[in-house]
């Protein structure tokens, strides 16, 4: 009995008490699953270094723990550089060109990411470029559930969110126009009717001081309708004709009037070099749109300064867009007006051309000097752009069509140097 209890040993206490052996071919297969895994987290560890996107980890805290090859070269940091960086200052500015503090969201994002899974916001590189990123975001968590991160994959937007400005300028120039148009109309008839009245009072009265009254109205009335002149011209709807004109000729002119009533610490200078100076335009408008670009330069240099009118011809050989206008390809006459004033700010720049908006003091301007260069511009199928950065220097720059499509123009000339660039192709 004891010997058959002796020999009849249970399967269980036979295993538990066998030290465990490993087959060939589970060694075998242990290294197989190895090695796919092995090769599974290179091909994910080169799709996430080698993608077009940037792909960044951040912790609960917003220190940076990875940032793939292209985030690398897109924002100009080294991998040394940038992790265990916080993400404000670095990548993030602490407010965006708009002003929206941007602190608050990155530690939004940071605590609940689930709820930013998409974002867009503005961006800074280490050069100090300002940029525009889509970002989409995920919760990072360990093996309890808790989060610890959040990984991040974001696309360069920058380009799509210019053109988008460009056309929300574009329609609200369009809307402006329509409504300064209609009401430009309707104030010319009402102009007319006080002119009438007052000209009949005028011829019936002998009383020096209605006369005299008279002679204010009018006065006033003929001011009033420069500036529906001003407003039509900005709609695009006054009366123009266009002819061959010479360019050079209304510079001198327009320089000769400026130089008679601006400021004379302002010292105005030409550099004439077009060969073909000549373009097709209303000789009226084109010297109004350059006198009003001098005015508004003098208004910029109330300490004196230099102001230079300059053209050469250019060629464009394809259809090219500046702000939004649409340019054909052929030959053009550049005009370049320069000056040495103090600069606008970018949310001057962006109105610049608004009717009715200025900067100077009240009874100083009506806002509509500019707002008719924008007008005269479009009717000569041109276009005009403003570039300036306050107390930084630039230069202003016009652009008209030649009359003339003879083959070969000399490259242009830079602009000299000065604080404020207005770009027009007329």
């Amino acid at each position: 009995m004891d010997e058959k209890k002796k020999n009849n040993i249970s399967p269980l206490e036979d295993t538990a008490e066998r030290e465990p052996v490993t087959s060939p071919a589970t060694a075998q297969d242990s290294r197989h699953i190895y090695e796919a895994l092995r090769k599974s987290e290179e091909r994910y560890r080169e799709l996430v270094e080698h993608a077009n996107s940037i792909i960044l980890r951040w912790d609960k805290t917003g220190y940076i723990t990875f940032f793939n090859e292209y985030a690398q070269q897109f924002f100009g940091y080294t991998e040394a550089e940038i992790i265990g960086q916080h993400v404000v200052g670095t990548i993030v500015p602490a407010s965006e060109s708009t002003g929206r503090d941007l602190r608050p969201l990155m530690d939004h994002i940071c605590n609940y990411p689930e709820e930013h899974r998409y974002n867009v916001n503005e961006n800074i590189t280490k050069s100090g470029e300002r940029v525009w990123i889509a970002w989409t975001n995920k919760l990072l968590t360990d093996e309890n559930g808790n989060a610890i991160g959040v990984l991040s994959i974001g696309s360069d937007i920058t380009k799509q969110r210019l053109l988008e400005e460009e056309l929300r300028q574009a329609q609200k120039m369009q809307a402006i126009g329509e409504l300064a148009g209609g009401i430009a109309h309707d104030f010319n008839n009402m102009i007319h009717g006080i002119t009438g009245y007052a000209e009949v009072i005028q011829q019936l009265t002998c009383d020096a001081r209605i006369g005299e009254y008279i002679s204010h109205i009018l006065t006033t009335a003929h001011h009033a309708a420069e500036l529906t002149k001003q407003l039509l011209t900005f709609a695009r709807k006054g009366n123009y004709q266009l002819s061959e004109c010479n360019t050079h000729e209304i510079i001198r002119d327009v320089c000769a009037m400026l130089e008679r009533t601006i400021d004379r610490r302002i010292d105005i200078e030409r550099q004439l070099d077009a060969s073909r100076p000549h373009v097709k335009g209303d000789i009226a408008q084109l010297k109004s749109a350059l006198l009003n670009l001098g005015i508004n330069a003098k208004d910029a240099m109330p300490q004196g300064g230099t102001l230079r009118f300059a053209t050469s011809n250019i060629a464009i050989d394809s259809s090219t867009k500046i702000s939004d206008f649409e340019i054909e390809p052929g030959q053009y006459l550049l005009i370049n007006i320069s000056d040495s004033g103090t600069g606008m700010s970018a949310e001057v720049r962006r109105r610049i051309f608004e009717p009715f908006f200025t900067t100077k003091e009240s009874g100083r301007g009506a806002g509509l000097g500019l707002a008719a260069v924008y007008g005269t511009t479009h009717l000569h199928k041109g276009a005009i752009r403003c570039r300036s950065n306050e107390g930084e220097e630039a230069a202003s720059i016009s652009i008209c069509r030649s009359s003339r499509t003879a083959p070969g123009s000399p490259t242009p000339r830079p602009a000299p140097s000065s604080r404020r660039e207005i770009s027009a192709l007329w």
